[in-house]
């Protein structure tokens, strides 16, 4: 499985600049270039670093949340 996993990675890793490039391409259509510095700006901040932290933590918990709720 290790090998696998590995020989894996490194194919995938080649391929990485073309995601980004992508990645980067659909950002540009949604976001003017301002709303990109602003949110660029916002991630740097505390409140940013502590919502990519904890940002999964607390999508889990919802969806707990709305699962209890939705069967209650």
């Amino acid at each position: 499985i290790t090998q696998t996993v590995d020989e894996k990675t490194l194919e995938l890793a080649s391929r990485r600049a073309d995601l980004e490039k992508e990645s980067a391409l659909a950002y540009a259509r949604a976001f003017t270039e301002q709303e990109l510095t602003e949110i660029a700006t916002f991630y740097n901040s505390e409140a940013g670093k502590k919502l990519i932290e904890s940002g999964p933590i607390a999508t889990r918990e919802l969806v707990k949340a709305a699962d209890i709720w939705q069967n209650g």
